[in-house]
């Protein structure tokens, strides 16, 4: 089946005949978003981009994708500030909550 995606400035265009996703948490745990976020995060990087700076003080042996990951399935079910308080890494996800929603 054929997947693929492509950016377009800051929006993500995403090709697929295997269907549409039901709702946010199926596409969250796609292995089609996996590799739309792993791709965004090695351009950022390429670019030293200071968006990155939201991952500063996690330890570098947890993956930022499984951090993203795990951090968009929990905030579909609640606000954003009840996540970051449920687990430490994503309160300091939200620390500069500008550079957060950039």
């Amino acid at each position: 089946m054929k997947e693929e995606f492509h950016f377009y400035d800051k929006q993500v265009v995403i090709k697929s005949n295997k269907g549409i996703c039901q709702d946010s948490e199926e596409l969250i745990k796609s292995e089609l978003f996996k590799k739309v976020l792993q791709k965004y995060l090695k351009y950022l990087k390429k670019k030293d981009s200071p968006l990155l700076g939201i991952f500063k003080d996690i330890p570098e042996s947890i993956q930022e994708e499984f951090i993203l990951n795990s951090f968009l399935l929990l905030c579909k079910d609640s606000s954003i500030e009840e996540v970051s308080k449920t687990n430490s890494q994503f309160g300091l996800l939200l620390r500069d909550s500008y550079l957060f929603h950039q």
